[in-house]
């Protein structure tokens, strides 16, 4: 499942790309269902305990990238809320933004393409995705979110605006 995530821009300026407000307020409810039903029926097992911890992480996860362009900073925020690991760069770090191929189990990435009759790996279902990615002056890559080949559309218009805030080349 591809986590649903929007792009604001906060009255200071910057974007903000973090995960859905709905998706949060559907797992916080999951994780209040799942724990009054524990509570109602007087206890469960460990199956249940385990739905109850998915539901407690898909809650409280955080993926979250904020562009501002007047500070010159790029920062990452990513993990559980009260421990999410945040990472800073310099806009002068970034290079530039972009899209590119991705398949699961390719070494050669060169080769993540639609699948054909020369590309065998790509018909024996590792599904393509496409990854938004920012690149560093020092060759490194970051991905900011990655999704399905139906939503590249999506993940093109959000790097270019992204690109375009922060005053950096986007390619496609």
């Amino acid at each position: 499942m591809d986590m649903p995530h929007t792009l604001r821009r906060l009255a200071s300026g910057a974007l903000v790309y973090t995960i859905a407000i709905w998706y949060r307020i559907a797992a916080a409810a999951a994780l209040g269902l799942l724990v009054a039903s524990i509570a109602t029926v007087g206890g469960t097992g460990v199956i249940g305990w385990i739905f109850v911890a998915g539901a407690c992480i898909a809650a409280f996860y955080e993926e979250r990238w904020t562009f501002d362009p007047s500070r010159g900073l790029a920062s990452s925020r990513i993990g559980l809320l009260f421990l999410a690991r945040r990472k800073t760069y310099a806009a002068s770090e970034l290079t530039g933004f972009s899209i590119q191929a991705f398949r699961r189990g390719l070494v050669d990435q060169s080769r993540a393409t639609e699948p054909t009759d020369e590309n065998a790996e790509a018909r024996r279902g590792r599904g393509l995705e496409w990854r938004l990615v920012a690149e560093l002056a020092d060759g490194s890559l970051l991905v900011i979110d990655a999704g399905r080949a139906r939503g590249r559309e999506r993940l093109a218009a959000v790097g270019a605006r992204i690109a375009e805030a922060m005053g950096k080349p986007f390619g496609d």
